[in-house]
């Protein structure tokens, strides 16, 4: 391919293993790149149990025992997404841009201009923005406005998600 035009990843996979002619090097390869992966879905799966459970619970009895039902729970759910979706990239893609706006940036700007709150009061604000997206996504003045300008409405998520993060702070 010419510079700068993009490749897929595939096309590049296929054409390694093509000029690979030792299976025992294929296997070896395959067994490397499956290690990795699941190496960083273990880490990932692992501190998201473990955040769940300090941020939900405070004391210091029974937290492993919330970390292992976190676990299980974001296990499963992924588990559900994962087999529900064909395109799961296109969603991860579509939540980080639809989620991620009105839930993390207001407490950031929260923090930065010196707001310092407890716990209770993240959650909520994350609870608020979560609820405020999901309200303005169904809505179909905002589902229209979504497909037509998305940057216009995800600043206008963002905007609403932080007045309700400054309401509940």
């Amino acid at each position: 391919a010419p510079v700068g035009e993009e490749v897929d990843h595939l096309v590049v996979y296929s054409y390694l293993f093509a000029l690979l002619d030792q299976p025992l090097l294929k296997s070896l390869i395959l067994m490397g790149l499956t290690a990795m992966s699941m190496s960083t879905a273990d880490s990932l799966l692992n501190s998201s149990a473990v955040m769940v459970a300090h941020d939900l619970y405070s004391g210091k009895r029974n937290k492993l025992n919330i970390a292992k039902m976190g676990a299980v729970l974001i296990g499963v759910g992924s588990l559900v997404i994962a087999l529900s979706f064909n395109r799961l990239v296109f969603i991860g893609k579509y939540v980080i841009r639809l989620f991620y706006p009105p839930i993390v940036l207001p407490l950031l700007l929260l923090s930065f201009l010196g707001f310092r709150g407890n716990t209770k009061s993240a959650l909520l604000g994350i609870l608020a923005g979560f609820i405020t997206t999901l309200v303005l996504t169904v809505h179909p003045f905002f589902e229209a406005m979504l497909k037509k300008d998305a940057i216009t409405c995800l600043l206008a998520f963002t905007v609403i998600g932080q007045v309700a993060n400054i309401v509940v702070h």
